[in-house]
């Protein structure tokens, strides 16, 4: 059984994980409505995309950076 202490930090740490991957959902839509617009053709590799394509939820793993395949090779994010 889970103490109420162990409880309250495993759900803490759900809601981080949540809000997190909440806003790498949020750069990514972003980032593929700039490529939409550009014209420039791309392929989301793993993160929340494989997320929602494996379980139905883009929050349901831990996500720490986007993975995007670029058409376009004149594009590079220095960074990212």
């Amino acid at each position: 059984m889970i103490s109420p202490e162990n409880l309250d930090q495993l759900k803490e740490l759900t809601l981080k994980h949540t809000f997190k991957s909440l806003h790498l959902v949020n750069e990514l839509l972003g980032l593929c409505k700039k490529f939409n617009e550009a014209g420039i053709g791309y392929v989301v590799i793993k993160g929340p995309q494989l997320s929602h394509f494996l379980y139905g939820d883009a929050t349901a793993r831990v996500s720490v950076d986007l993975d995007i395949f670029l058409e376009d090779h004149r594009f590079f994010f220095k960074g990212c």
